[in-house]
């Protein structure tokens, strides 16, 4: 499942970008070292489940806050967008909801818009 040099790489990348104390806690960061330094290979699907679940908030903290708003509001609203359009009859619009560029496009125009106006 996971290896040794797999999670020693991932702690020492989540230390230098200074996510290690502020995402994990006591507990989840003893897991995670002990892990690295006792087993080769984590074999146990009980110690295989924790390990996802931090593995998965360390993944999730790398990430800028430019991703985050894309994901979350940039995808959502170009398939609201691509939606609207094809109810007024744009066959071509059907690829916006699913189109990268156009998601970062409306996370750019949310991002930058003045206070009091709306998207």
């Amino acid at each position: 499942m996971f290896s040794s040099s797999f999670l020693l790489s991932l702690r020492i990348r989540a230390i230098r970008k200074k996510v290690w104390f502020k995402v994990l806690d006591n507990l989840e960061r003893g897991i995670f070292t002990l892990s690295g330094r006792v087993c080769e290979t984590v074999s146990s699907s009980t110690l295989g489940v924790q390990l996802v679940g931090i593995v998965k908030k360390l993944i999730e903290s790398f990430k800028s806050d430019f991703v985050r708003l894309v994901e979350e509001f940039g995808l959502g609203k170009a398939a609201v967008v691509a939606a609207q359009a094809l109810k007024l009859g744009y066959l071509g619009s059907h690829n916006w909801g699913r189109d990268p560029v156009f998601a970062r496009y409306w996370a750019f125009m949310k991002m930058y818009t003045p206070i009091g106006f709306s998207t």
